[in-house]
């Protein structure tokens, strides 16, 4: 009787697994490679732009507040001999006051960009996405896979490649 169990629970494995996979073969799958959407849709192009210009101005007022406060600390040092300890004391405090507006000004704008990053590339995603849900509804795809290098696909033919069409779609609201 066990082994007729076994029998019958092993043809049952096999229907369900082929049953599966014929299914599965039925299945219409695409990719899309979203660091080629991201490097030509010129939306993400010009919100990476924006970004950009804004790190560079961020990093360039952190890098004067550094330079102000070498010269700070080079200035107490060439005086050093020549102020009593109050002084000294006072000097020294300003120079950690100064320290302490760096490291917060530096948190301050990673936490700002980080922000303005999200404000930025959120309407771009979410249009890229859109795009990409029309497209699989309208050709009826039932996977749509990120093939980019990041992405976890290993090997896909061309022809399932639909990164063309999510751009030409992004290009059409021009």
């Amino acid at each position: 009787m066990k082994r007729k169990n076994h029998v019958l629970a092993t043809v049952l494995i096999l229907i369900v697994l082929f049953g599966a996979g014929s299914v599965f073969a039925q299945a219409k799958m695409g990719y899309i490679d979203s660091q080629r959407i991201l490097v030509t849709y010129s939306k993400a192009v010009d919100a990476q732009k924006k970004l950009e210009a804004e790190t560079v101005q961020a990093s360039d007022e952190l890098k004067k507040m550094e330079d102000d406060f070498r010269a700070e600390q080079e200035r107490l040092e060439q005086q050093a001999m020549l102020l009593n300890d109050e002084k000294k004391q006072q000097k020294a405090q300003e120079l950690q006051d100064m320290y302490m507006k760096i490291q917060q000004f530096s948190q301050d704008k990673q936490t700002e960009l980080s922000k303005r990053q999200d404000e930025l590339l959120k309407p771009v995603f979410d249009k890229i996405n859109t795009v990409i849900n029309q497209i699989g509804e309208k050709e009826g795809y039932d996977f749509i896979f990120n093939g980019s290098v990041s992405g976890n696909l290993v090997y896909a033919k061309e022809q399932y490649d639909l990164t063309d069409k999510v751009l030409a779609e992004l290009d059409k609201e021009k």
